[in-house]
């Protein structure tokens, strides 16, 4: 008995199956007879239904034909520029779209769709217009490519939330100190401390991302998320500054300044005591100090409400297990306050010494700040206040 037949690569089950369960609809589309291409899908997993034909295609509406489009697993004698339509026709719906093709009469398909995965063994043409080559010539590397596609713009997402965070709430700081006159709130020098509060942990959070179907709301979830970040951090960043600000410069306008604290503001603000202008110069850099601080803690504390370790900072998303971000945040939090007691680390990022009156304003104020972030957060004060509606599948808590 000699049998003829296509036979199926041992790992196409495994292949069709993750990528199904991870959210994406195959589609089978072939110029070969449809009762074969439906007995190959069926062979393959997929519950391909009934098979459509390039015929029955050809016989409807543009509406109609998206409906079948949308609806359909397998195609069969479908000719090349009705793989283009379909591809086209998925697109216009809102699909985001990939195409696996080897042969000539794929290249149209290929080139229209969003990416076009080509076979090594193909044809040359095929290869030129695809954006993917499978040296393999196996759908093996398409899951393990979708996953790490999925993990980078996962990633990416959070990155974008801590640095539109750190430079709206910049911005606005700057802005309402400059409005009130107190003088420039911060000094090139501290820039240098976004390494701590943006740079490592997006750098980590990344490297520590999970892949997640994307999430077709990006973009309004990332303002709905950085707009209270940056309003509230930087109200009581300014309400800090303003305090130390118009403290101290009430403070060394008067003459019962102990000499220490004299000879100390002299150092770190680079002007002698007897100079004009030495009150401000003091005032302004032991507000820097304040605002820095403030303006660390929260950086720091923020990675929590995006991935919470566990419910009491799970006001903006569900806690996902992950210890990590938590040990992260300690380990800035205890290195940044230790750095603050030390003289190179406060010298090269333009601070003066921690002191008391720092933190007994600095704490209080970080309190206040997790509580209004976090009811901001949990009971959508924003979408309250602009009348808009919850994003479908939120997971605020």
């Amino acid at each position: 008995m000699v049998a003829l037949a296509d036979e199926l690569r041992p790992d196409v089950h495994a292949t069709l199956a993750g990528l199904t369960a991870g959210g994406t609809a195959v589609k089978v589309v072939s110029g070969d007879d449809p009762r074969t291409v439906a007995a190959l899908a069926r062979q393959a997993g997929l519950d391909g239904g009934a098979p459509v034909t390039g015929a029955d295609l050809d016989a409807l509406s543009d509406g109609e034909f998206d409906a079948v489009a949308a609806r359909t697993t397998v195609f069969g004698r479908i000719a090349p520029e009705q793989k283009e339509r379909l591809v086209a026709s998925l697109r216009r719906q809102g699909r985001y779209v990939a195409m696996v093709g080897d042969g000539v009469n794929d290249a149209r398909a290929l080139e229209r769709a969003h990416v076009g995965v080509a076979m090594r063994s193909g044809s040359a043409v095929t290869r030129d217009v695809a954006d993917i080559v499978l040296t393999d010539d196996s759908l093996t590397a398409l899951l393990p490519a979708q996953q790490e596609g999925r993990r980078i713009i996962s990633g990416i997402g959070t990155s974008m939330q801590v640095l539109l965070a750190r430079v709206g709430r910049q911005g606005l700081v700057i802005l309402a100190v400059t409005m009130l006159g107190l003088g420039f709130p911060y000094s090139p020098a501290n820039v240098g401390l976004t390494l701590l509060t943006v740079g490592l942990p997006t750098l980590f959070l990344t490297t520590w991302a999970r892949p997640a179907p994307p999430d077709p709301h990006l973009l309004t979830s990332l303002w709905r998320f950085v707009v209270p970040a940056m309003v509230v951090t930087a109200a009581g960043g300014v309400a800090v500054y303003a305090y130390h600000y118009t403290t101290l410069l009430e403070g060394f306008s008067g003459s019962d300044v102990p000499d220490v604290v004299v000879t100390a503001f002299e150092r770190w603000s680079g002007v002698s005591s007897g100079d004009v202008g030495f009150a401000e110069a003091a005032a302004t850099i032991g507000a820097q100090t304040a605002l820095s601080t403030f303006v660390s803690y929260a950086a720091f504390l923020l990675v929590l409400f995006l991935r919470p370790p566990n419910r009491l900072f799970a006001s903006w998303t569900r806690p996902d297990g992950d210890r990590r971000p938590a040990v992260l945040v300690a380990v800035l939090v205890v290195a940044f306050t230790g750095g603050l007691f030390v003289e190179p680390f406060t010298d090269h990022f333009g601070l003066t010494h921690a002191a008391d009156p720092i933190f007994r304003t600095v704490l209080p104020a970080l309190v206040l700040w997790f509580v209004l972030l976090t009811a901001a957060y949990r009971f959508r004060l924003l979408e309250r206040a602009l009348g808009l509606q919850p994003l479908p599948g939120a997971t605020h808590g």
